[in-house]
């Protein structure tokens, strides 16, 4: 079949893929973080406080601190 004459969906030539891809949108731009993730002496931090919480038994402030950051 000749390529001109093939059938598209219906929407014209603009639907029809072409092989270097003209016709994909493009894809979002990247988003950049607003603050830095915690650095890991933040991270320890975090845990020695909730296991200091946890061995007291305050089970929701060792909670609060071990999802930190």
């Amino acid at each position: 079949m000749d390529q001109e004459k093939q059938q598209t969906n219906g929407n014209g030539p603009a639907d029809t893929p072409t092989q270097n891809g003209d016709t994909a949108p493009a894809p979002p731009p990247h988003k950049t973080p607003t603050t830095p993730p915690p650095s890991t002496e933040d991270a320890e931090a975090f845990k020695a406080a909730g296991n200091k919480y946890f061995k007291a038994g305050d089970y929701t402030k060792a909670i609060a601190e071990y999802t930190k950051g």
